[in-house]
This record gives C-alpha cells, sequence and structure tokens, in this order.
C-alpha cells in the first residue's frame, strides 16, 4: 500500500473513530443513546406504576409487563439504574408513603398499614422499623399534637426523645421520593 496516498493511511497516521465519526459509527451512537433514553424511560414508567399502586401488593413480573421487558431484564436494569431491585424500591417508596401519612395526619398505625397495602399491622411494624431503625408507635409519637397550656411541659420533653430520634442515621432512600428521605421528614 502506498503511504503517501490520501485514501488508504497507514495505521499510525489513521486518525481515531472519535476524532472523525462515520455516517455508521454516528448512526450506531444515536441508536445506542435512543435505546438507553428509552430504557431510562421504562424504570420511570415503573416507578411511576409504583406510585399510581403504593396500596397494592406489585410484583416483579406484574412490573415487567407494565413495560415490555422480560422479568430478568427488567431486574437487571432496575437495579443498574435504581441501585435497588423493584421490589426493595417498592417496599421503601411504601415506607416513605407511611412516613408522610403517620407525620401530616391522625390515622393509626393500623390504617396506615391499610392504606399502603399491608393487611397484617404487625408485619407493617416490622418492616416499617427494618427500613427506618424505628418502630411507627416511636416516629407516631412526633406528631405534633394539640396541646394545652397543662401538657406543654410534657410536649417539651417529648421533643427532646423526637430530636433523638432525628440523629438515627437513616438508610439512603430510592431517588424520586417526592424529596423524602423517608423518616428523616422528622427533621
Amino acid at each position: 500500500m502506498n503511504t503517501n496516498c490520501p485514501l488508504h493511511p497507514t495505521t499510525a497516521e489513521r486518525p481515531s473513530v472519535q476524532q472523525m465519526p462515520t455516517p455508521c459509527t454516528k448512526a450506531r451512537l444515536t441508536i445506542i443513546k435512543e435505546n438507553e433514553n428509552n430504557l431510562n424511560a421504562k424504570v420511570d414508567r415503573s416507578i411511576a406504576y409504583m406510585k399510581e399502586n403504593i396500596n397494592r401488593p406489585l410484583r416483579v413480573s406484574t412490573l415487567a409487563a407494565q413495560v415490555d421487558l422480560s422479568q430478568s431484564h427488567y431486574f437487571m436494569l432496575f437495579k443498574q439504574q435504581k441501585g435497588f431491585s423493584p421490589m426493595h424500591y417498592f417496599t421503601r417508596l411504601r415506607m416513605a408513603h407511611a412516613c408522610r401519612l403517620l407525620k401530616s395526619t391522625t390515622a393509626s398505625i393500623k390504617q396506615v398499614a391499610i392504606a399502603i397495602g399491608y393487611r397484617d399491622p404487625l408485619y407493617f411494624s416490622k418492616v416499617f422499623k427494618a427500613v427506618n431503625n424505628v418502630p411507627p408507635s416511636r416516629y407516631i409519637s412526633c406528631r405534633i399534637p394539640v396541646v394545652s397550656n397543662s401538657s406543654l411541659g410534657a410536649w417539651h420533653n417529648l421533643q427532646g426523645d423526637c430530636s433523638r430520634l432525628r440523629s438515627i442515621v437513616h438508610k439512603e432512600m430510592p431517588d424520586g421520593l417526592d424529596g423524602d428521605a423517608g423518616c428523616s421528614i422528622l427533621s
């Protein structure tokens, strides 16, 4: 091969693919980018489905079918993007929602458990404590009660206890929890 020929440069003279992309390379990069965006959108749709069905038990097979992926591909993709398995993510979404309900309503633990799809309040309490490092009964005690002047001293004592609860190190929650990080909404 002639080394002076501009159509056939030697290996050392060839520009890298990054320096001079060919139409074929550009097309491949576009397809890869579109595929990544499509897969990201599928995970986002799946999370939206989880939020819409927070009060129902869900299965990986149901979530995968919602986004037209096999269970194994869905599981791998979800974990790769979010750092949690789909069911772990869903459980943490439910517990973050339970925290909001416990903080902002006067609902009982049993009512909150039922509202987020747990039929057994004891099992709900066990999961809540596993996720948030504090049982719901303790968390619920930090609601801001309507207090009279005579019970204000007791309320200040409770506030000190809630400050200690705030210092508990909570596990990181998944992205997309509307800014809440589980029960760290105590602060």
